[in-house]
């Protein structure tokens, strides 16, 4: 089993750099990048800031979280910014998204759920709450772009674990 610190059962942040502040080899510690990723500041903030110039750029970032079979439910939340977003019809997916993807100990894919589709300007905050498919070691943050121009930024990540299971009953 992992260690896992009290805090993160009673709400903590089990995303470290989800505020990318923490910035190693000019990227956001701990995330994998790939296209147009980069990290914005301003005023002692910083913030993920996707790019895409043409519909085939697909910029994207990765961060996984392993989990603890115990754990029943998260909520992630984060704060996102769309500037001259423009979808462009070419394929499926066709959008700016967070997609939460939870894998098994194969690997394989065990549930993935959209979390954004946004098309407008000015920072927003959107909340998810999911529950975690059984059989699941780990899940990724995967925020992108896909068939899309424009910018899609994100701040203030956080998952949180929601519920677990109940401890097993001693017997009489």
């Amino acid at each position: 089993p992992l260690a896992i610190d009290p805090q993160t059962i009673s709400g903590g942040n089990l995303l470290p750099n989800g505020g990318f502040d923490e910035i190693q080899d000019k990227k956001p510690k701990n995330w994998v990048l790939s296209g147009e990723v980069s990290v914005a500041s301003e005023g002692g903030n910083s913030w993920l800031k996707l790019s895409a110039d043409a519909p085939d750029k697909a910029p994207v970032a990765y961060y996984s979280v392993p989990l603890e079979p115990t754990w029943r439910e998260l909520k992630f939340t984060a704060k996102v910014r769309t500037t001259n977003l423009k979808i462009h019809k070419f394929a499926d997916p066709a959008d700016a998204r967070i997609s939460l993807n939870f894998y098994d100990d194969k690997d394989r894919a065990t549930f993935n759920r959209i979390v954004i589709k946004e098309k407008t300007d000015g920072w927003k905050t959107k909340t998810l709450t999911v529950r975690v498919p059984p059989g699941s070691v780990k899940i990724t943050i995967k925020p992108g772009m896909y068939e899309t121009t424009g910018t899609f930024e994100l701040d203030d990540l956080t998952l949180a674990v929601t519920k677990v299971a109940p401890p097993p009953q001693k017997p009489q």
